[in-house]
C-alpha cells in the first residue's frame, strides 16, 4: 500500500514547503549510482535511500503528542539540514528531476507524508535482542547524516513489548558489541519499535492520509495549530548534511 501522496507530477524545479514548524530530523541525499563495469548496459541502481533526496521534520502538538511529515524525490539543492528549525511555509528544495542520483530514478513528483509519532533520537531503543533467553534494547547513541553509533545494553533486561519480533540466534558473546557505526539511511527504514519511514508498507497504520489531516488541524489557517518540536542538545548540534 501507498503511505503518502504523489503531488506535483513533473513539475520538476517546483517548490516544496514545510507543512508546519517543526524540527528537521532527516535531511539526506542518495549515494552516486555505480555501474560494476564501463561496459555494463545496465542501468545504474541507486545505492542510497530510495527516496533520492529526502526531508522528514517532527512536528509537535500543545498536547505533547508528535507526528513527522516527510517529503521524497527533491532535487539535489535541500535548503534544510538535520537539526534545523523549520517554520510553517519555509521551502525545503525543489522537486528533482528523473534521475537516479537526484530523485531515485522516479517520475519528477513529491511524495507527502504524514505519520504519527516522533523520530528515533540518542537514547532511544532501536529494537530488542535475544541473549540467553533473556532481552535487551539496543540503543541509538549518536545520529549523523552519514553514520549512527548503536550500543547493545546489557545492563537493562526488558519485558518484550507485545507484538515486537525478537531476533533470535545471537549468544552472549557475539551480543556485547559495545559502540558500532552503522549507515545512517538504514536507519529509517528499518523495522523497529519506535518508528521506521516507508513510501510502501503492509498497513497503513501509523500513516495518515495527509490532506485531509491538514484540513483537520488547520494547517491552512494562520497561524496554524502546531508547535516546533523541543530539541534535544544532542540533536540540536547535528553535523552538517553532505549531499
Amino acid at each position: 500500500m501507498h503511505v503518502g501522496a504523489d503531488v506535483g507530477l513533473y513539475r520538476v524545479n517546483e517548490p516544496v514547503y514545510a507543512a508546519a514548524a517543526g524540527v528537521v530530523r532527516v535531511s539526506i541525499g542518495p549515494k552516486p549510482a555505480t555501474r560494476r563495469r564501463s561496459t555494463d548496459k545496465q542501468a545504474p541502481a541507486n545505492t542510497g535511500m530510495p527516496w533520492g533526496n529526502f526531508i522528514a521534520i517532527e512536528h509537535r502538538f500543545p498536547d505533547e503528542t508528535y507526528f513527522t511529515s516527510v517529503y521524497g524525490h527533491l532535487d539535489s539543492a535541500r535548503r534544510v539540514r538535520t537539526g534545523d528549525v523549520v517554520k510553517a511555509g519555509q521551502m525545503l528544495g525543489k522537486i528533482g528531476r528523473k534521475d537516479v542520483n537526484v530523485n531515485g530514478g522516479y517520475v519528477p513528483h513529491l511524495h507527502f507524508g504524514i505519520r504519527e509519532g516522533r523520530m528515533a533520537e540518542p537514547g532511544s531503543a532501536l529494537t530488542y535482542v535475544a541473549v540467553n533467553g533473556k532481552y535487551y534494547p539496543l540503543i541509538l547513541r549518536e545520529v549523523r547524516p552519514e553514520t549512527s553509533t548503536v550500543q547493545l545494553d546489557l545492563s537493562k533486561e526488558i519485558q518484550v513489548p507485545a507484538g515486537v519480533v525478537i531476533p533470535d540466534g545471537i549468544d552472549a558473546a557475539q551480543a556485547n558489541i559495545g559502540l558500532r557505526k552503522m549507515p545512517s539511511g538504514r536507519l529509517w527504514v528499518m523495522s523497529r519499535p519506535e518508528f521506521s519511514l516507508s513510501g510502501h508498507t503492509d498497513k497503513f497504520e501509523p500513516w495518515l492520509d495527509p490532506l485531509p489531516f491538514l484540513r483537520e488541524h488547520g494547517a491552512m489557517t494562520r497561524p496554524a495549530r502546531f508547535h516546533r518540536a523541543r530539541i534535544k542538545p544532542s540533536t540540536a548540534s547535528s553535523a552538517a548534511d553532505k549531499k
